[in-house]
């Protein structure tokens, strides 16, 4: 029971962290060269996403490359207590667990 409360105390510290991203561009420059609007465009809009798509505890959030686009990387807590990551596409809003 005491791995529980500490899983929990850490879980509470990790999400006071701003996950946020200040200088990322909501744009990416796709082969051609031109401009592309991203379906995702932050960090925490990415986290909602896997929040709900998971029925989960976000715990951290990463920007990183997604195949050939930019994504995020995000580190969750199911609701028994498995640790797992997912994966956002930014540009076309794909998710998938890793």
């Amino acid at each position: 029971m005491s791995v529980i409360t500490n899983l929990s105390s850490a879980i509470s510290i990790s999400s006071s962290v701003n996950i946020g991203h200040p200088g990322f561009n909501n744009k990416t420059k796709g082969g051609s060269g031109k401009s592309q609007s991203l379906a995702v465009k932050s960090s925490s809009q990415a986290a909602q996403i896997a929040k709900r798509q998971y029925s989960a505890k976000v715990l951290s959030v990463q920007s990183t490359k997604v195949g050939n686009s930019t994504g995020y990387r995000i580190k969750l807590l199911s609701n028994n207590g498995m640790v797992f990551y997912a994966t956002v596409n930014a540009r076309t809003g794909s998710i998938s667990r890793n």
